[in-house]
């Protein structure tokens, strides 16, 4: 069985990068779709919102980086987002990042998780300030 340093590796190799059109420029970025994960019902809606540095990330990617992590086991969602915010700020090393993940379970309701992380000494209140909550 492949240990947890492979899978991560395999789950990252998913992230392919593009450098960034206007580095010097804020702007947001909102990637999202969903993926079943075994042991939980519904679907899990993901959703990540990034200010790039200095490369970006097509949907389509990030499209084939949810299968990818739809194949392997996750407890629950606190794993998964933290997995993933390890991942994208590790492939994409963007200025700000929000990870959303959003599921509606049958005996608990609503089940979510944010995660949120940016680089040092980074900030824009005004843009930050503008977005509206997941």
């Amino acid at each position: 069985m492949a240990d947890e340093y492979d899978l991560t590796r395999d789950r990252r190799r998913q992230l392919t990068v593009a450098p960034n059109p206007r580095s010097g420029l804020d702007y947001v970025v909102t990637l999202g779709g969903t993926l079943s994960l075994e042991g939980m019902p519904g679907q899990v809606t993901a959703r990540v919102r990034y200010i790039p540095d200095r490369d970006t990330l097509a949907a389509p990617v990030f499209t084939r980086y949810l299968a990818a992590l739809a194949n392997a086991p996750w407890p629950d969602l606190e794993t998964l987002g933290a997995a993933m915010l390890g991942d994208l700020n590790s492939e994409l090393v963007p200025r700000w990042m929000q990870v959303v993940l959003l599921t509606t379970r049958s005996d608990d309701g609503e089940y979510s998780v944010l995660l949120e992380d940016r680089q040092p000494k980074w900030d824009n209140p005004r843009l930050l300030g503008r977005l509206k909550p997941y």
